[in-house]
């Protein structure tokens, strides 16, 4: 059973006040880790607008060339990434058709650097763009202060780390982008010297070519994966085109495969116009999606899936029915296909119950959208059987409904009865077994590795308004961080805090009113 648990800001819900603060408690600092400066590269989104995005050095010195610029036409933007990009030259390679930027130094303990750019689309024509992306990774071990117009490879005082990655792209130009991955051993290096990426485009026939969406990253990115998501192959209404990989029971002829939300003024941010309608019909095997995502890495113990649902299609007045979800692991023969139902499928095995979720709203024009969420212990599953995502619209009243953005993440660690069963806990997560004031769901959130009576210590506030707790690197849960200003209505914070270096933390906001503020963190274990 799922349970919320808070952990206290001190012994006893600490008052914050902004006048004349002046009492100090123990803070736990986070330790900053590699990462991109402004990797979407929106600095100056308008195309032609050449600003400099802070950091990053290349060697156009930004005159006039395609620095900044947009994706060629703006129904194609990938999802989630902005409309300003970077456009590398497509003439012969020079010294200066390069892009690179410090990132950072090494912590203590990271083994592995993995990248990540979304590259395309090709803005000089319609016909096949082919090139190599190069990426290297630098190491800053004597005199060098970056600029534009200087290049990092070759350097004084900078070392390479590793051998290039090349990344061979080749695509017909103006339309798609692709996530592009690599990684680099970083084991070896100092954890003071600084460290450079860099991008350089090697095309093979003049191609010129944008990216965006530039990032990097200690923790190994999740095998799992779902592909266009966002169901973008044909945008426009009544376009039943085949995205890529997912599969369905009507077999793409002029059903509600594909469509745009009813209305445009009701696209969910940050969504695209293309969705997925599902039939309001009788359920039948016919009224299914599903699409292979990939294989479990080790230590993946938990799938995380989130889903836009909405507006309903079909009229105004209340429209209700059930969104199921269901994962499923082949363990024999099985090739996905349209019109061939994943659900009791021989070769197939259902992996943990379906989720059903429930919806009701009012359909037409004014109709709300909601993001639907969920998730599956696949703890269990084998690390070399592919995995398959479904979803099944059943209806209550005959509505279609729409859905958009199908994603999933995926958190490595243990279950809550995992960890009670290794460190001797035998409480419920809502319990504190050894009564040092705080709760047994707490202690695995933050990563107490044992049940004896030792008082476990409550993060206080740092000088800087600051709270860091300890965050285990196999908590599996969720978890959210409150703030109230009269210990009656709690609000989650939004942005919502990530872990960074092993620590959760939250910096308390001024200008409460009443001059106070409460704050809360709030954990539900699996």
């Amino acid at each position: 059973m799922s349970t919320q648990y808070c952990l206290k800001i001190s012994n006893a819900m600490k008052l914050i006040t902004w006048m004349g603060a002046s009492w100090i408690a123990m803070a736990l600092s986070a330790q900053a880790t590699l990462t991109h400066t402004n990797g979407n590269f929106d600095a100056g989104a308008a195309a032609g607008d050449n600003s400099n995005v802070p950091d990053w050095f290349d060697g156009n010195n930004h005159p006039g060339g395609n620095w900044e610029d947009t994706w060629l036409n703006t129904v194609h933007i990938p999802s989630g990434q902005s409309g300003g990009t970077v456009g590398f030259s497509g003439n012969v390679p020079t010294a200066t058709n390069f892009l690179y930027q410090p990132i950072g130094t090494r912590n203590p303990g990271d083994g592995t650097l993995y990248f990540s750019i979304s590259v395309g689309a090709f803005t000089d024509g319609w016909g096949l763009r082919s090139g190599t992306l190069h990426v290297g990774l630098y190491e800053q071990t004597g005199s060098f202060t970056g600029s534009d117009g200087t290049d990092i490879d070759g350097s004084d005082g900078v070392t390479q780390v590793g051998s290039t990655v090349a990344l061979s792209i080749s695509r017909v130009g103006g339309w798609v982008a692709s996530d592009e991955t690599g990684s680099f051993d970083i084991s070896g290096v100092s954890t003071s010297n600084t460290l450079y990426l860099r991008y350089q485009w090697i095309p093979t026939d003049g191609s010129y070519i944008s990216v965006d969406n530039a990032s990097v990253s200690t923790v190994a990115p999740p095998s799992l994966k779902l592909t266009n998501g966002n169901f973008d192959a044909g945008a426009a209404a009544g376009d039943n085109s085949n995205v890529p990989e997912w599969f369905d029971g009507n077999n793409h002829p002029n059903g509600p495969w594909e469509d745009t939300w009813l209305n445009t003024i009701n696209i969910p941010s940050g969504q695209s116009g293309g969705t997925v309608g599902f039939s309001g019909n009788i359920p039948t095997a016919t009224n299914f999606l599903y699409q292979s995502i990939g294989t479990r890495n080790p230590g993946d113990s938990t799938l995380h899936f989130s889903i836009s649902v909405g507006a309903f299609t079909d009229g105004e007045g209340i429209r209700s029915g059930t969104l199921h979800v269901g994962l499923y692991e082949q363990t024999g023969s099985f090739t996905g296909a349209d019109g061939i139902d994943i659900d009791g499928a021989d070769g197939m095995t259902q992996v943990g119950s379906t989720v059903a979720l429930p919806i009701s709203r009012v359909g037409g024009p004014g109709a709300v959208a909601s993001d639907e969420t969920g998730s599956f212990d696949i703890s269990g599953v084998s690390t070399s059987n592919t995995l398959y995502l479904r979803f099944q619209w059943i209806p209550t009243d005959g509505s279609y409904m729409s859905v958009d953005n199908a994603s999933i993440t995926v958190s490595q660690g243990v279950t809550y009865a995992t960890w009670a069963s290794n460190n001797g806990v035998a409480g419920n997560p809502d319990e504190d077994s050894d009564n040092d004031g705080v709760s047994n769901g707490m202690e695995y959130f933050m990563g107490i590795a044992s049940s004896d009576p030792v008082f476990t210590v409550s993060p206080g506030v740092g000088l800087t308004n600051n709270i860091s707790w300890p965050m285990s690197a196999t908590f599996a849960g969720t978890y959210e961080v409150e703030t109230s200003p009269d210990l009656r209505t709690w609000t989650p914070v939004n942005p919502k805090p990530t872990p960074v270096g092993g620590y959760l933390t939250y910096t308390v906001q001024s200008g409460a009113e009443g001059g106070k503020s409460f704050v809360r963190l709030a954990v539900t274990p699996d």
